[in-house]
């Protein structure tokens, strides 16, 4: 039946520890960036006031990768396979493959092309300030250094998510093969 999910093989434990570390890539950067927006560094330090002018933007972005990162765990998980059932019109029915893999592998692509951007810039310094006068402070010293280390699981992100976004992908057209075959 179309509605029903068929059953996916369980993703082997390596995999599953992947998608379950994936949202704890993200935690870190995005806790840090909700507690300077809450004023961890003070009222009247720089980076809380630019922070606080993006206010909106901080806190999509901080609890929209969460979020996003997240849903990789449903991935490996069964709760992943079918819409929840309290949802009109499509609670229970299966989450169409390309619905999953799609999102999914956009997500990673972005996250790999992010991390790459951040390493070679890091290293070549193509790009600095995008606009020096929006960002009117500068981080040093052990700030530098514990914001750099906050940001710095993110770059195992896209690699993790494609992991898990492939192993996915194969387990679901594994079933859908043996289903077409039909049962001789």
């Amino acid at each position: 039946m179309k509605g029903i999910p068929a059953p996916v093989p369980q993703a082997s434990a390596a995999v599953r520890l992947m998608a379950f570390a994936t949202p704890l890539t993200v935690a870190p950067s995005s806790l840090w960036r909700i507690a300077a927006l809450m004023g961890v560094y003070g009222e009247s330090h720089p980076l809380t006031q630019a922070i606080r002018e993006d206010t909106a933007w901080v806190l999509t972005l901080s609890l929209g990768s969460l979020a996003a990162a997240f849903l990789t765990v449903g991935l490996v998980e069964p709760w992943g396979l079918a819409f929840p059932r309290f949802a009109p019109w499509i609670g229970g029915r299966r989450v169409p493959f390309w619905l999953a893999v799609g999102p999914a592998a956009a997500g990673a692509a972005l996250a790999l092309a992010g991390a790459l951007y951040a390493v070679l810039n890091g290293v070549f310094h193509f790009v600095g300030s995008l606009d020096p006068q929006r960002r009117p402070f500068q981080l040093e010293g052990s700030e530098e250094s514990f914001v750099t280390l906050l940001y710095t699981p993110l770059l195992a992100t896209g690699v993790l998510l494609a992991i898990v976004t492939f192993d996915h992908a194969r387990r679901r057209l594994r079933v859908r093969s043996r289903s077409a075959r039909g049962p001789f």
